[in-house]
């Protein structure tokens, strides 16, 4: 079981966006106090003021920038404060072997031992479990699973896999409780599932479901080799042509991932 963490939060490093939640209040003037969402194009509703564009901005900056505002046409050295009452727009999601699955805000920086704090701490015995993080593609590229080995992170003391975490990453957690090959990214039901001897990829992929709307029929699986990943590049229309070769046999630990096709 992991043991639970502390919490930090870094709230003043937090960067508010779309559909955050903010209370702004002007200190002696009640009628200017008030929440404000951020919509959609990052902006609040203020009275006076109308639009203020915010998003990207800390609570700081924000203060700082309506306080300008005001001064300059409306109230005489304003007194003002913001605070983020519902954060909304920075999320991860957290599946797998955890007790408390599901959707997490990051409130500032937060690393990956943070949330699985938040998440109630895996639920497979010794730290044994292996995480992967998927990662939204940054500037239309996909970016390949991240892997993390809870073990190494706590009994060895590898600090660098206690990874930054960003918004929309999803991490799943595996107990490795039997050997298993984990399916990843655009399939009908990815996770974990146990691995038998002679499983291929293709077959792997069926097993989650097959591809998912929009999913490339190239795949990647990543196999971990001396502590290094290895990367195989499989055509899964070259396999569906009858060519049986182009498929490979998995190993217990292997990470198929099926990227979105942007074609």
């Amino acid at each position: 079981m992991l043991i639970a963490l502390p919490l930090f939060l870094f709230a003043s490093a937090y960067k508010v966006g779309s559909k955050d939640v903010l209370q702004v209040t002007v200190w002696n003037h009640p009628e200017l106090s008030m929440e404000a969402t951020v919509n959609n194009e990052g902006n609040i509703q203020l009275p006076l003021l109308g639009e203020v564009k915010v998003a990207g901005l800390t609570c700081e900056e924000i203060r700082k920038l309506i306080t300008e505002k005001y001064q300059k046409d409306f109230i005489k050295d304003p007194q003002i404060f913001v605070a983020v009452k519902e954060y909304n727009s920075q999320k991860v999601m957290v599946l797998g072997a955890v007790n408390n699955p599901g959707d997490y805000v990051l409130k500032g920086e937060t690393r990956l031992l943070e949330i699985l704090s938040q998440a109630g701490g895996v639920s497979s015995e010794g730290g044994k479990a292996k995480i992967i993080i998927m990662r939204k593609p940054q500037e239309g590229k996909e970016s390949s699973p991240l892997t993390v080995d809870l073990y190494n992170v706590l009994r060895k003391g590898n600090w660098k896999g206690n990874i930054l975490l960003k918004p929309g990453d999803v991490i799943y957690v595996s107990g490795e409780e039997v050997p298993s090959v984990h399916v990843m990214g655009e399939v009908k039901k990815p996770g974990s599932y146990a691995w038998k001897e002679g499983l291929t990829a293709f077959e792997a992929v069926l097993l989650a479901g097959g591809f998912a709307e929009g999913a490339s029929r190239k795949i990647k699986v990543i196999r971990g080799k001396d502590d290094k990943e290895q990367n195989i590049i499989i055509n899964v229309k070259e396999i569906l042509r009858g060519n049986k070769e182009s498929d490979i046999l998995l190993k217990p630990g292997d990470i198929i991932y099926v990227p979105t096709s942007w074609f």
